[in-house]
């Protein structure tokens, strides 16, 4: 599971029980007891001027790709 942003993230954190925080976990791969978590920053203009660059985004969305390609395999 892909979050965008802290909103999906406590979603998460409240479902589970889970305590995660954004920046602490940012395009971190975490095993939960249900399945893979990715929690990623939300892509918006507020985030990439503020708390995570627009490259760096586009690195945490490749990391995406490639845990796809690697489950997928």
């Amino acid at each position: 599971m892909v979050t965008l942003g802290g909103v999906g993230l406590k979603a998460v954190n409240h479902l589970l029980g889970t305590r995660f925080t954004l920046p602490e976990k940012a395009a971190q791969l975490e095993q939960t007891q249900e399945f893979l978590l990715l929690p990623l920053f939300h892509p918006s203009p507020r985030v990439t001027n503020w708390r995570r660059p627009l490259a760096r985004q586009m690195q945490d969305f490749d990391q995406v790709k490639n845990i796809l390609r690697t489950v997928g395999s």
